[in-house]
């Protein structure tokens, strides 16, 4: 069974706000940019209206780490996870989503 099918994007990469934090939210876009750090990727996923940082934690995918090892820029996800208040460390204060970050919880390349 597919657990992303059907599934419908809350809002456009660019258009989530602090305002939005803590809701379970689904996004879908192109990977803009990817940086692995091991355990943690993070992918800076875009779209018509801007770009918001997904974060993908080895240990929430397990089995499943291997298609989030393959991702490349230009792929097309559907991400779902909560919205969360980026650490101090990785904030983007030039970006207008560069406060916040979805934490994946599942993943389909489209």
């Amino acid at each position: 069974m597919d657990i992303l099918k059907g599934t419908e994007r809350t809002k456009y990469c660019g258009e989530f706000i602090e305002g939005d934090l803590g809701q379970e939210v689904v996004a879908m876009g192109w990977v803009a940019t990817r940086r692995d750090f091991g355990d943690l990727v993070f992918v800076d996923l875009r779209d018509r209206t801007g770009k918001i940082q997904v974060v993908f934690d080895r240990s929430k995918f397990k089995d499943d780490y291997d298609k989030v090892d393959k991702l490349r820029s230009e792929f097309v996800l559907c991400v779902t996870g909560p919205l969360c208040k980026r650490d101090e460390e990785t904030i983007d204060p030039k970006s207008k989503t560069g406060y916040i970050e979805i934490r994946a919880e599942y993943l389909k390349v489209l």
